[in-house]
C-alpha cells in the first residue's frame, strides 16, 4: 500500500511504552492516542481508515494548551524504533506524559500521574517547569496539575 507516516504517542499507549521501556509494571489500554500524526497525503484516508479498525483515536482531547503536539520542542518525545519501514513513531518523554495527563480533568490520568513507577522515572523539577509552561495562566480548580504539583515539589 505504500503508506508512509509519522506521529507521537501520547495517553495510555505512552504510559505503557514508557513504562514498559524502564521496565515497570504496567496497565492495559483500550485507546491508542496519537498526535502530531503526519502520513503522506494521498494515503491519509486510508490509514486513518485503518486506525479506526485498531481503535486508534487520532483526535486527541486537550492533550496541550495550546493542542497539540506541533508544541513540543526537541527533547520532549524521542522516536521508538522497533524496526519499522513505513512508520516512524515517536513517544512523549516520562515529564511531558505527564503534562499531557496533568492538563486534564480526567480521574484516570490523574491515576496514572500518581502510579509510583512513573514518578520514579521522571525528573521532578524539569516536570514542574513543564506544567506552568504549557498551562501558565489557569487556574481551573478541577485540573489534574492542582493534586500533581504539590506531589511533585515533595518530591524535590
Amino acid at each position: 500500500m505504500n503508506i508512509n507516516a509519522s506521529f507521537i504517542l501520547v495517553g495510555g499507549a505512552a504510559l505503557i511504552l514508557t513504562l514498559a521501556m524502564h521496565n515497570r509494571e504496567v496497565r492495559t489500554t483500550r485507546d491508542i492516542d496519537v498526535s502530531e500524526m503526519k502520513v503522506n497525503a494521498e494515503k491519509k484516508a486510508k490509514l486513518l481508515a485503518h486506525f479506526e479498525l485498531l481503535t486508534i483515536n487520532s483526535n486527541v482531547d486537550s492533550v496541550l494548551f495550546p493542542p497539540g503536539a506541533e508544541t513540543l520542542r526537541d527533547g520532549e518525545y524521542k522516536e521508538f524504533n522497533d524496526g519499522y519501514i513505513n512508520i516512524r513513531v515517536y513517544v512523549v518523554t516520562p515529564e511531558m506524559l505527564i503534562v499531557t495527563k496533568a492538563l486534564t480533568k480526567r480521574s484516570r490520568d490523574l491515576d496514572d500521574i500518581l502510579n509510583e513507577d512513573l514518578l520514579e522515572i521522571i525528573d521532578p523539577q524539569r516536570t514542574i517547569d513543564l506544567i506552568k509552561e504549557y498551562n501558565p495562566f489557569s487556574n481551573d480548580p478541577e485540573l489534574n496539575k492542582n493534586d500533581i504539583l504539590p506531589k511533585l515539589e515533595e518530591m524535590l
